[in-house]
């Protein structure tokens, strides 16, 4: 049977811990990086809208967001939209929250400041894709997406 003496035994256990301790890092570097990837924007008609809105506005970019507007949503100012992308550095897609062919809601959040906000996209059928609804509404605080989305039926509607 071998022996080891006192100092390698405390050799190894300083390399067991350092291993662990290594370990421990990468496995919440992973668990940081899964979290912190963009929920998957559906591959329809709106989703794909929605998706070149996101790299149109997000890049900044005067050109980019014009060829985006004149390919699907013509009547919005490329003045007003780089504003806005200025005023909010941009979004973060938080969540989508509907999806079908034509019509996506989502959730975002500033990269310039801590608000958050609700949007709507739908499209009309046609190659390419038009924006024929295009929202976004801050979330106040203290409020949530889902307060956001309040329905008032007609006898309510009424009667207010």
């Amino acid at each position: 049977m071998e022996q080891f003496n006192t100092l390698e035994v405390i050799n190894m256990k300083h390399l067991l811990k350092a291993s662990l301790a290594t370990l421990f890092v990468a496995l919440l570097c992973l668990t940081f990086s899964l979290a912190a990837q963009s929920p998957a924007i559906p591959d329809t008609p709106a989703g794909r809208t929605l998706q070149a809105w996101f790299d149109a506005f997000n890049s900044g970019d005067r050109g980019r967001l014009e060829a985006y507007l004149k390919k699907y949503d013509p009547e919005k100012s490329v003045d007003s939209e780089l504003n806005f992308r200025n005023q909010t550095g941009g979004f973060e897609l938080v969540k989508i929250t509907q999806s079908d062919r034509l019509r996506i809601e989502f959730q975002v959040k500033e990269k310039a400041g801590p608000t958050n906000a609700v949007g709507k996209l739908e499209v009309k059928n046609a190659d390419p894709t038009l924006v024929t609804r295009f929202s976004l509404r801050a979330i106040p605080p203290g409020m949530t997406a889902a307060d956001m989305n309040v329905k008032i039926d007609a006898a309510t509607r009424a009667r207010v």
